[in-house]
C-alpha cells in the first residue's frame, strides 16, 4: 500500500545536494555560481519540469 509521504521521501532521495549534481542546466548553474561567489544571491523563481 502507498503512503503520502513516499512520494516526498523519493524527491528528497534523488534532488541534487550541490550545483556540480544539477545536469542539462550549464548556464543557469555558472549564473548561480556567480552569486554565490559575489555573495549576493537574488530572489529567484525555479520552474518547469522536475
Amino acid at each position: 500500500m502507498l503512503t503520502l509521504m513516499e512520494p516526498a521521501l523519493w524527491t528528497e532521495k534523488y534532488r541534487p545536494k550541490t550545483l556540480g549534481e544539477i545536469i542539462d542546466q550549464e548556464e543557469i548553474v555558472s549564473r548561480l555560481q556567480e552569486f554565490v561567489k559575489r555573495a549576493a544571491m537574488p530572489h529567484c523563481l525555479f520552474a518547469g519540469p522536475p
